[in-house]
């Protein structure tokens, strides 16, 4: 590598050689809000969505039995499994 290089004494170049057409690819700078090339325009003010709790749609209220989070025990709300192999009070064994 280039540590057994430098040891030695041989000196490489950090730059890569790329062919005349080719030029080096740049470094990204990754940003969740900032537009990829923009500079040339004077940092023009865009609006951004933020996804706040008021934004997220909640299929869970649309459920037509309401979720119970109450401290009470659990209640099932199933008694029989019609095409299960086993019988639900077998299943409910634990093994």
């Amino acid at each position: 590598g280039m540590m057994l290089d430098e040891a030695s004494g041989v000196h490489r170049s950090q730059e890569p050689i790329l062919p005349a057409g080719l030029q080096a690819p740049k470094t990204i700078i990754s940003s969740w809000n900032r537009r990829s090339n923009d500079t040339s325009k004077k940092h023009k003010t865009q609006t951004f969505r933020l996804l706040q709790a008021k934004n997220i749609v909640r299929p869970q209220l649309k459920f037509k039995e309401k979720i119970d989070n109450t401290n009470t025990p659990f209640v099932p709300k199933i008694f029989i499994k019609p095409n299960a192999q086993k019988p639900l009070p077998e299943s409910k064994d634990l093994p």
